[in-house]
């Protein structure tokens, strides 16, 4: 509200992960998960502008993500994301998009990483896929803009070799960053994950001569923000709602289930690098379920909460927010070499969601 007061010519875009995973999305309404139902509603009150698909969009199935992508007035749009039916971009979206604004001429390409690709949809080769983008926008626009959710080394690739490009804006990573890649330089920003830290472009283009200006500013959303009082009213009832849903499954969100004389370190930057409070406490939890067992191995990216629980008392709702993606412990024979290999594997997923925590 803030920035478009300052200049009606402010859109707000997303590059990815807005559906899940989210602890308040896997309580269920009429036995189906709220999967990011909540999310679109304060995102539709918020007039927010553009999202691409992020690769934890399609954890919540076909049927739920076109019933969000209808319930969206959000413009999502995609150039490697298709329905693997149709072959067509997913009902309600868009392959690129097209921003007039005074005249000028502002085109976004979408891109998502293909690992993890459900059958659902046909995630083609971003490279590629952006590469064709570009070939047929830059004839009808003054800017091209890559929305990516993809790792930053593939940013720098796509600055590197491909042209035309004039800016990146990045998801996927959980930490902000900002670099400058390729001939020109094209700018490459991360905001922090979960609405931490939100980056600001201000971009100018000179109508006569096609000069553009780009001035980036991450801004940390924090405190010294106001409060925008009818958004944390709908915040507030979607939690109440979520709650009252979680009651009818058998849970008790308030109930207290543990108490730690310690602060639990849960956030991303930390449990994503190295073993803290919180992911030893896991895995010696899960060596303990399974006492056979001579090692506990899960991977950094199953804890979500991206928070430090203060000493004192453990709800139910606390344990929802850290691993709300469920699942089961399964025990299995490895191999010494393998142990081995899976554990030097850290030393390259450092700051991934596949940074592996364990106990022995």
């Amino acid at each position: 509200k803030q920035l478009k007061a300052e200049n009606p010519n402010t859109y707000s875009v997303l590059a990815g992960d807005l559906l899940s995973p989210s602890a308040l999305g896997t309580a269920k309404l009429n036995n189906e998960p709220l999967a990011g139902k909540q999310m679109i509603d304060v995102f539709n009150y918020l007039h927010w502008d553009y999202a691409t698909f992020g690769n934890h969009e399609f954890d919540i199935g076909k049927k739920a993500l076109l019933e969000r992508l209808a319930e969206s007035k959000t413009e999502f749009f995609s150039s490697n994301v298709f329905d693997a039916e149709t072959h067509k971009p997913l009902a309600n979206s868009k392959e690129t998009v097209i921003l007039t604004i005074n005249g000028i001429k502002v085109g976004f390409i979408g891109i998502t990483l293909p690992e993890l690709s459900p059958p659902f949809v046909t995630i083609s080769d971003p490279f590629i896929a952006t590469q064709q983008a570009i070939a047929k926008l830059k004839p009808q626009v003054d800017m091209i803009v890559l929305v990516t959710h993809q790792n930053y080394e593939d940013d720098i690739k796509f600055a590197e070799k491909l042209q035309g490009i004039d800016l990146i804006i990045g998801g996927h990573e959980h930490e902000n960053m900002y670099l400058f890649r390729g001939e020109n330089l094209v700018p490459i920003t991360k905001a922090d994950a979960n609405a931490k830290s939100a980056f600001i472009h201000r971009i100018s283009i000179d109508k006569e001569t096609g000069k553009k200006t780009i001035k980036s500013e991450l801004v940390f959303l924090n405190e010294t923000l106001p409060l925008d009082k009818e958004a944390n009213v709908l915040v507030q009832q979607w939690q109440q709602k979520a709650f009252d849903l979680f009651k009818k499954q058998g849970f008790e969100p308030e109930h207290i289930v543990a108490h730690t004389e310690q602060a639990l370190d849960g956030l991303e930057a930390s449990v994503r690098n190295k073993t803290t409070t919180l992911p030893d406490l896991i895995a010696k939890a899960f060596l303990h379920a399974i006492p056979e067992a001579d090692l506990s191995l899960y991977n950094g990216g199953s804890i979500r909460i991206d928070d430090t629980l203060p000493a004192g008392d453990i709800t139910e709702y606390d344990v929802i927010k850290i691993m709300p993606f469920g699942g089961k412990l399964v025990l299995v024979e490895m191999s010494g070499e393998l142990v081995e290999k899976a554990l030097n594997a850290n030393k390259t997923n450092k700051g991934k969601g596949s940074f592996l925590h364990y106990a022995n």
